[in-house]
């Protein structure tokens, strides 16, 4: 009756171990030597939030050309004077900053 015990205790070790080097040896896969691993799917993730960023800052960008290109056609003088401080001969411009 102790041989059983122990073919019995031997076997259960036995599939333990088998599925356990097949469990780490797919996640070693999965991590590191496969096309689409865990490390370059991080990668690209990080590059698309990269990208996102810069796809809305481009769109505030033309969102504030758009506007610059209203107030020009609208209103060259005031622009001109407004954004190169432009003035008339007889003239004298004072440009007060805020902080």
């Amino acid at each position: 009756m102790g041989s059983k015990r122990k073919l019995h205790n031997f076997s259960w070790q036995s599939y333990v171990n088998k599925y356990t080097l097949t469990l780490c040896a797919f996640l070693v896969w999965i991590v590191f030597l496969d096309k689409h691993n865990l490390i370059t799917q991080h990668r690209l993730k990080s590059i698309i939030e990269e990208m996102e960023t810069e796809k809305s800052d481009f769109e505030d960008m033309y969102l504030q050309a758009l506007e610059d290109k209203k107030l020009l056609e609208a209103d060259q003088e005031k622009y001109a004077r407004e954004k190169y401080f432009m003035h008339k001969d007889n003239e004298e411009v004072f440009i007060i900053k805020k902080d």
